[in-house]
């Protein structure tokens, strides 16, 4: 009985030696499992419709690169799969396509049993910058609206608008096909008019179709009106009223005429829109006064007067305008006459004037040109052409009924003195008879009877 109890002993400490070697072998054989790092190296933020590179280190606690290894990335829910080089790096080429804002960026390494290296994660943002659309106008407007409508079924437009610097600015979340359009402008805005001309790629429609793959600059022009009123003035700058005017015609320096009926202001282009080697230039259109009709007589030197719509809104014309003082003597003593004129204008019409007390007249804001003149008083006078071209002083002359007396009388006289002169026995029909008058007989001859 002893025996076979030893027996048994002896078996069962064979059989716990060797589970002891068999448990001392297999730990011997399980390889060492070491921790592992994964880094993602800070992305730099990039704009709508760029590509970014994304990129991560793997290496063990210690810092030992870890190459030839898979990791594995997660963008938006999206996964892509790379490998660790040489320096244990690994990248990965983002394309355009996202849209802007944060998007979540996560790296996985799942860790290689065989290899005894522990799975390993991280994570971070990649950042995705607006694009912008920037559109220039030309000349620099504020206050001028885009309209942008993504090309997509049921996208939602956007508008925005220029600023003072005369650029409107706005951002775009997502590379792809839009059209751009400009609306009509704002008739409230005072002072300005614009209507568009072109962009600066030959497009010369407003709306347009247009892919934005990142920012973008655009430069679009526009026709530009201004209000123009003339005011009027004489040589010394003193205002003369419109109701004294016809007509005031302006010329362009593009052809084009315009004619002011009244001192209220017309709309008048101010710039046009051209075309040059660095992008859309506005060409200033200058302004000529043709004419000014006053009574009939243009009273401006044609083309002398120039202004530009742009700089200045109220143009001063000044309008060639003379007074005339007139005074009437009599023709020969020289005595004041008359009691005013008859003034006949370039234009036709007559106006009648009267003499102040001293028996002058002054006249002012006559326009230049030919003018005829009469006075009206007791005696002959003569209407008589008188050509203005500057301040004038003119005395006119009347043959008074005195006059005409006196000439009749000395024209008299002097035709009896010459019946006279020479005949002066003519003279004794004057003489009274100084007795009786006897006739000698003899002295009468018969043919006298």
């Amino acid at each position: 009985m002893m025996r076979n109890l030893f027996r048994w002993a002896v078996i069962a400490a064979l059989f716990a030696s060797l589970g002891v070697a068999l448990g001392s072998v297999a730990r011997a054989e399980e390889p060492v499992v070491v921790d592992t790092v994964l880094t993602i190296v800070e992305p730099e933020p990039v704009t709508v419709g760029e590509a970014v590179t994304v990129a991560a280190r793997l290496t063990t606690a210690s810092g030992q690169g870890i190459p030839n290894v898979g990791v594995e990335f997660y963008l938006d829910g999206q996964w892509r799969r790379a490998l660790t080089d040489t320096t244990a790096t690994v990248t990965l080429r983002i394309s355009g396509d996202l849209s802007a804002g944060y998007h979540p960026l996560s790296a996985v390494f799942n860790g290689i049993a065989s290899r005894g290296l522990a799975p390993a994660t991280a994570s971070s943002q990649l950042r995705i910058n607006p694009a912008v659309l920037e559109v220039e106008t030309v000349p620099a407007l504020s206050g001028a609206r885009f309209l942008i409508v993504p090309a997509a079924p049921d996208a939602e437009f956007s508008t925005f608008v220029s600023g003072q610097d005369g650029i409107g600015r706005i951002g775009i979340d997502r590379a792809g096909s839009y059209r751009l359009g400009v609306l009509p402008w704002d008739d409230s805005q005072a002072g300005v008019r614009a209507a568009f001309a072109r962009w600066s790629d030959d497009v010369f429609f407003p709306s347009r179709e247009m892919k934005i793959t990142s920012s973008v600059r655009l430069q679009v022009g526009f026709d530009v009106s201004y209000p123009v009123g003339l005011r009027l003035v004489d040589l010394a700058g003193r205002p003369v009223d419109w109701q004294e005017a016809t007509s005031a015609t302006v010329t362009s320096s593009t052809g084009a005429h315009e004619t002011f009926l009244n001192s209220e202001p017309k709309w008048l282009p101010g710039g046009r829109v051209v075309r040059r080697s660095s992008g859309l230039e506005e060409t200033k259109i200058l302004y000529s006064v043709e004419s000014v009709t006053v009574r009939g007589s243009n009273v401006v030197n044609s083309k002398q007067q120039r202004f530009y719509p742009s700089e200045n809104q109220e143009w001063q014309v000044q309008l060639s305008l003379y007074s005339a003082r007139f005074t009437a003597r009599d023709a020969l003593f020289r005595f004041p006459i008359g009691s005013g004129i008859r003034l006949q204008y370039p234009d036709g019409h007559s106006e009648r004037l009267s003499f102040d007390s001293k028996g002058a007249l002054t006249v002012t804001s006559l326009p230049r040109g030919t003018y005829r003149v009469k006075v009206d008083g007791p005696g002959i006078s003569f209407s008589r052409p008188v050509v203005l071209s500057r301040d004038q002083e003119m005395q006119l002359e009347v043959i008074s009924y005195l006059d005409v007396t006196v000439v009749l009388a000395l024209v008299a006289s002097l035709a009896l003195g010459l019946l006279f002169i020479g005949r002066p026995y003519l003279l004794s029909i004057f003489r009274p008879p100084t007795g009786p008058v006897k006739l000698d007989r003899r002295s009468v001859r018969p043919e006298d009877h």
